[in-house]
């Protein structure tokens, strides 16, 4: 992608970035520009300047040059490689990957999102180039935006980015299919701590929202008011946090985290139990600080314009209307009475845990010893 030096950025008062995103079973690759309202600005040169460094950004990178230096192409490669193979040295990152592949086998949404490094190794930049131009030129097209900005004007800088090449339709979503029968794969791997994975399907929930779905993610999954993390944190005392990342179209949700050596089982059953537990009384007031949360900082969003044209393409791709009143009306009418009914369909269809081998653990007793008698003997 185009490098956007600070001075481009200050020179045209604006900031332009990209981001690669999973959609579904594919990925999209996302690009925000904001900039000073034209409008604003009374010089016609500032107008023109503005609409070609848009173009530039999306249409002709530096990338597309034909004088592209092949050794810039080989170094960013080097640089990826060291961060993918340090993500493997990470036991959490690690154990997901190989908890994915063993449940979840080829399914797309399986695919990690930063790619494989024999994916990068085999990489070449003719091929990088075709596949942007691919991109670029055929691939479906979402664009919106926020501000004093005319239906005309945006069309004309539409036409700049997009060209006249015939579009692909979205694609469509492909709901994931559970196994009948739970998996329970266990190995044994490098590290002093058990990591665990555990992955959780609202398949069978009936007429669940969007709104409904992310509240379950919110009180069961993830932050202090979740019903896991106070319970493998502060109840049981053997974790730190956890991770999660969800599908509110693939109707998934997988839960990650470290754990104390040889609790790896134990983590499991607690959050068995947790799901069981969902949705009661003590649930109440988490439900309420949470929909206040959620609600003030749904609010705040409304006053950036860029927070609104990211809103605005997420609802376009999935072709829905914006109503901003109606998703603080959905979000206040959730109840821990819905919530409990909802999760009593939800269900773990596979759990997986890495646990340390004894060499592995040995080795990290004796090294956390002789930590201990350093600082002691200092």
């Amino acid at each position: 992608m185009k490098t956007l030096t600070i001075r481009e950025n200050e020179l045209y008062g604006c900031e332009a970035n990209w981001r690669v995103m999973r959609d579904l079973d594919s990925f999209s690759l996302n690009f925000s520009f904001s900039f000073v309202a034209p409008q604003r600005v009374d010089s016609q040169s500032y107008q023109n300047d503005i609409r070609q460094h848009l173009q530039e950004c999306v249409r002709e990178p530096y990338l597309m040059d034909d004088g592209f230096d092949g050794t810039l192409f080989e170094r960013d490669r080097a640089n990826y490689l060291a961060y993918l193979h340090q993500l493997e040295t990470q036991p959490i990152s690690r154990a997901t990957l190989q908890a994915l592949r063993k449940v979840m086998g080829d399914e797309p949404f399986a695919r990690p999102l930063t790619g494989t490094p024999s994916e990068v190794e085999a990489a070449t930049l003719e091929e990088l180039k075709r596949t942007y131009l691919r991109l670029t030129d055929f691939a479906p097209l979402v664009v919106s935006a926020c501000g004093p900005v005319g239906e005309d004007e945006i069309a004309s800088w539409v036409e700049r980015i997009a060209g006249d090449s015939p579009r692909r339709g979205m694609p469509t979503t492909r709901p994931y299919t559970p196994h009948k029968d739970a998996l329970h794969p266990r190995e044994t791997a490098e590290g002093s701590s058990d990591q665990f994975v555990a992955f959780i399907t609202a398949a069978g929930c009936q007429r669940i929202s969007r709104a409904e779905f992310a509240t379950i993610c919110a009180l069961f999954s993830t932050g202090s008011r979740s019903r896991l993390y106070t319970r493998l944190r502060e109840t049981d005392g053997i974790s730190y946090g956890h991770q999660d990342v969800a599908s509110f179209e693939k109707k998934l949700l997988f839960v990650m985290g470290s754990v104390l050596p040889g609790r790896g089982e134990d983590a499991v059953k607690a959050l068995r139990e947790e799901l069981d537990a969902m949705g009661g009384k003590d649930d109440e007031p988490a439900l309420e600080g949470w929909k206040r949360e959620f609600i003030n900082g749904f609010l705040k969003s409304l006053d950036m314009p860029g927070q609104i044209a990211a809103t605005l393409n997420a609802r376009l791709a999935m072709k829905r209307d914006f109503d901003p009143a109606s998703t603080i009306r959905r979000v206040c009418r959730i109840s821990a009475p819905r919530i409990a009914a909802l999760t009593s369909d939800m269900r773990v269809f596979a759990d997986y845990v890495a646990s340390p081998s004894e060499s592995s653990a040995s080795e990290s007793s004796s090294s956390s010893s002789a930590s201990a008698d350093s600082a002691s003997d200092a």
